[in-house]
């Protein structure tokens, strides 16, 4: 098994949208819950944007708000399932105004 995460680029101060799935090896995923930890350029954890999303059929989406001075550059999206401990990752660009 694995976990998909896939995210776009967004402007600072607007919304990142992304999402996070379950990619099973038999069968149909059931109820999962992840936890989403987001890194800035840097490497350091921004813990106020980290989220539990729960996903029914092994799939959800979520989103947070970047700050108007949040750094420019590649952050990190990490999503966890917290039953298997499997993880997955995805970057975006968070580019200026």
């Amino acid at each position: 098994d694995a976990v998909r995460v896939a995210a776009a680029q967004a402007r600072r101060g607007n919304e990142v949208k992304y999402s996070v799935q379950v990619q099973a090896s038999a069968g149909k995923p059931g109820l999962h819950v992840f936890r989403v930890e987001v890194a800035g350029p840097d490497g350091r954890l921004r813990r106020h944007y980290n989220a539990r999303l729960v996903a029914n059929a092994g799939s959800a989406r979520g989103s947070f708000r970047t700050a108007l001075n949040d750094p420019l550059g590649a952050w990190t999206l990490k999503a966890t399932d917290v039953a298997t401990g499997v993880s997955g990752t995805a970057s975006f660009e968070l580019v200026g105004r």
